[in-house]
């Protein structure tokens, strides 16, 4: 059995807990652990507001503000956020309920210029399907709908306020991921925007999702995983000669296509630079090896573990492991070793 962690240094995710009772941290932080991703956590409760400066040090932040009663985000909440979304290539996902209709009251030109949403006054549901094509909500129907409240949901949505059943509009370049169905009428209540920044929007608390695989609905985990990945494919506008991505000079290893998958999923590499060549033709080469292992470091299957030269290649894994079983839908990992040198990405199984 294999053990390792992805992540390595400083965590690139700051928790920013919001919640007038410091409640629901563990919903993020057992989420974020399962998907190995390293995070630190700034609570308003002990630690008091956040600032920009502390913001920017970070790719990434969770904010959330769970039940939100009966405090509204406040300037200085705002002003940090701005900050940090105006510094660039940073990465939000924020909820909280009735979020969208107290920064109506406190400030709508930054819930729209900013968060690239409008408050909206329609009824709500607590079950939503996705948008085919979004980054959160492709392939999640009826079937394996998204639904706020059950087991492993902090069941912290108030359906009584009549804040809480407002859906939002998405503006200023935002799409929906997430929607409720009134006759043929889409009612938005989560988004994404990819711009300068990348963003997800979700109008009821994110940790009221519900988190029981054995329910075959999309899971909380399934969906953080999911804006994870969204983020992690944040674009530049650096020229195409230029690059900012440290890479192992003899290989590439491609994100898997598509993304998430169910069966089979296709996974892309090159390797460059391999070391003498023998008479054989490949006695000088380095051992290549592509495995896939499970969140707890445990090898699910072996992809490929032969000798390569210089050149392009594709393999695809059916979702099986090295006994030919179906394994369940979760998170899994794939790593290239070429010699000394070694590249790991996550994927997503969704069934």
């Amino acid at each position: 059995r294999m053990s390792f962690e992805l992540e390595i240094g400083a965590p690139e995710i700051l928790l920013v807990n919001y919640d007038p009772n410091g409640a629901h941290e563990e919903f993020y932080s057992s989420d974020l652990y399962i998907a190995r991703t390293p995070h630190r956590v700034h609570a308003f409760n002990s630690q008091g507001h956040v600032t920009g400066a502390l913001l920017k040090n970070f790719k990434t932040v969770l904010w959330y503000y769970g039940d939100l009663q009966p405090t509204a985000p406040t300037a200085t909440e705002i002003q940090a956020l701005k900050e940090y979304l105006d510094s660039g290539q940073k990465n939000l996902l924020i909820s909280g309920q009735q979020l969208a209709a107290y920064l109506t009251e406190v400030d709508s030109t930054f819930l729209s210029a900013y968060l690239r949403v409008r408050d909206d006054t329609r009824a709500y549901d607590k079950l939503f399907v996705g948008v085919d094509g979004s980054p959160l909500g492709d392939g999640v129907t009826i079937e394996n709908r998204l639904q706020v409240f059950g087991t492993g949901s902090a069941n912290n949505f108030d359906g009584n306020d009549s804040r809480s059943g407002r859906s939002i509009i998405p503006v200023n370049g935002s799409t929906p991921d997430f929607i409720a169905r009134s006759g043929n009428i889409d009612i938005v209540h989560a988004i994404t925007y990819r711009g300068n920044y990348r963003l997800a929007f979700f109008s009821f608390p994110f940790e009221a999702i519900q988190n029981d695989p054995a329910l075959q609905l999309i899971t909380r985990e399934e969906v953080l995983e999911r804006a994870l990945q969204f983020f992690e494919n944040l674009s530049t506008d650096v020229p195409p000669d230029e690059d900012i991505t440290v890479r192992p000079e003899n290989f590439e290893l491609s994100q898997n296509y598509p993304n998430p998958f169910n069966p089979t999923t296709t996974i892309k590499y090159s390797v460059r630079k391999t070391g003498a060549t023998g008479a054989s033709g490949y006695s000088g080469l380095p051992l290549l090896e592509l495995v896939v292992y499970n969140v707890l470091g445990q090898e699910v299957r072996t992809l490929v573990s032969e000798h390569q030269s210089t050149g392009e290649y594709s393999v695809a894994w059916d979702s099986r492991d090295n006994s030919g079983a179906q394994v369940a839908s979760g998170v899994y990992f794939y790593r290239l070793k070429l010699g000394v040198h070694a590249q790991t990405k996550k994927m997503i199984l969704l069934r």
